[in-house]
């Protein structure tokens, strides 16, 4: 996607912010309008000059805070892109039109060679002074700037619901929290949240499908207790909301500090891949700054050491599955069976033995036994025979009417059937570069397929857009295909568990 050229290796996590998020409706996050952002600038009168270097502030106080910091860098992507994926705190570059999304509106030499300041809400505390650490001709637009955003990144609380009220309710800062927090109470919101968050729900690759007439929020973090970055990002951003501090939605690429090697003796260099694109928070701080905010929980193994019903990260989810009762009623009447058969061996080996006068008794209750219970076998096998069905049908998508759910569903099934072929970890599915973990573990003739298809998955998530019928029905073919394969290689009793008890 990206190569990154730098002299110093970054220190901390570098986020390339793409696209932002302000409205979340149908389970889809929506890229603001841009005619509000236009009626602010016409309002304002701003030229690209003064809007430049207004979100240029950052990078400018910290050069004048820590000099020391400064980074400069080179980015060559490797795609035609829609929004910068530029880092926080960098110095804008002239004559570059975008709006306060980053979003595209002019094209950008090749390589883009940047300057930043690594602004994160740790290293914002130096920047985040007062009114006096603006410049003075740019604190009319700062307070006019920060007006636009409460109105325009807040929302009414609509998603309160009793359940998350009571919770919060709980929560000192969220309590105590004013309409205009400083800089210290907005670091206090963000660990509570995350600290929320993380006790709600574990980060996993392994979910049902969340129905269109649910709340996300509460189905989230009180019915399934897991999801990834992007439900972790979509709660954080309305949490943070919640609390009274405006927040977007953002996906872009993550770049760890690990990820860079070095080139020669004056530059480390690094390849980001698409397996680094993430989701999270944005939040402002005010003074134009806004800071990336990490909500998704890290997923060492070490967390999940106690598995209950509230953190299932490390099980493949089961609500395809029936529960363990369920296959132990299946099998109690084959037990039954076994029981009166041998009951009925008993009293005819006795009858026989006093050779009673009439012969045609016993086959009579032979007789008796076949039409009692073949009926209960029979419908015995056909209900197994319906959840077979059933569930294979399930796993493929049938039931699922909303095509995007239905295409990661099938994306998620075909995980963990490989994931069962190929004995990969659970715990490098957690793993927060499990795709690099994953695709290791693949056969060669699998991998270039795997990395297709993650890249298709993404470009749906992060870029909105919906999968075609014929993207679904390629997946499902590589569904069966990937089934068929993994069964046949399975001795009988296995094969007879996979295929009807497991149903992969």
């Amino acid at each position: 996607m990206f190569e990154i050229t730098c002299k110093d290796k970054p220190s901390s996590p570098l986020y390339l912010r793409g696209f932002v998020g302000q409205n979340y409706d149908d389970a889809v996050w929506r890229a603001p309008a841009s005619d509000s952002w236009e009626s602010f600038y016409k309002k304002n009168r701003l030229s690209d000059d003064e809007l430049q270097n207004f979100f240029s502030l950052p990078y400018t106080m910290g050069k004048e805070n820590a000099p020391d910091k400064i980074t400069d860098l080179s980015v060559v992507p490797k795609f035609t892109q829609k929004f910068t994926y530029f880092p926080y705190g960098v110095k804008l570059s002239k004559n570059t039109v975008f709006d306060d999304t980053y979003a595209i509106e002019s094209k950008f030499s090749m390589p883009h060679k940047l300057s930043y300041y690594p602004l994160s809400l740790t290293s914002a505390s130096s920047l985040f002074t007062s009114e006096s650490g603006v410049p003075k001709k740019y604190q009319s637009l700062n307070k006019n700037y920060g007006n636009y955003v409460r109105q325009k990144y807040l929302n009414d609380n609509s998603e309160i619901f009793s359940q998350l009220k009571t919770d919060l309710s709980g929560l000192p800062i969220y309590m105590d929290i004013t309409d205009n927090p400083d800089f210290d109470t907005i670091q206090e919101a963000a660990k509570e949240i995350q600290n929320f968050l993380k006790s709600k729900a574990s980060y996993s690759l392994s979910l049902a499908p969340v129905s269109s007439d649910s709340n996300f929020l509460y189905e989230f973090l009180y019915e399934q207790h897991r999801g990834f970055c992007v439900h972790f990002a979509t709660a954080g951003t309305l949490l943070f909301r919640m609390y009274g501090i405006p927040a977007r939605y953002v996906t872009g690429y993550v770049v760890q500090p690990g990820d860079f090697t070095k080139k020669n003796s004056t530059t480390f260099t690094c390849s980001v891949k698409d397996t680094s694109a993430h989701a999270w928070t944005e939040i402002y701080i005010g003074n134009g700054i806004w800071v990336p905010v990490e909500v998704t929980p890290p997923s060492s193994v070490n967390e999940n050491t106690n598995v209950s019903a509230t953190t299932p990260e490390n099980n493949i989810p089961n609500t395809e599955v029936p529960p363990s009762s369920e296959n132990s009623e299946t099998v109690k009447p084959n037990s039954q069976e076994k029981n009166t058969n041998s009951e009925t061996v008993k009293t005819t080996e006795r009858t026989s033995e006093t050779k009673t006068q009439k012969p045609t008794k016993p086959e009579k209750n032979n007789y008796l036994f076949i039409f009692k219970f073949l009926p209960g076998l029979c419908i015995i096998l056909l209900l197994f025979i319906l959840r077979y069905q059933m569930l294979y049908r399930k796993r493929i998508g049938y039931f699922v009417h909303n095509r995007t759910k239905g295409y990661f569903l099938l994306y998620q099934n075909l995980l963990k059937l490989w994931q069962t072929e190929f004995k990969i970890p659970e715990k490098d599915l957690a793993a927060y570069d499990w795709k690099q973990k994953f695709i290791k573990q693949l056969p060669d003739e699998k991998q270039n397929f795997f990395e297709k298809l993650c890249n298709e998955a993404e470009e749906i998530y992060f870029g909105n857009k919906k999968p075609t019928k014929q993207e679904i029905r390629t997946l499902r073919f590589a569904y069966r295909k990937s089934r068929k394969a993994f069964l046949r290689k399975q001795p009988k009793a296995k094969y007879f568990y996979y295929k009807f008890v497991k149903v992969v």
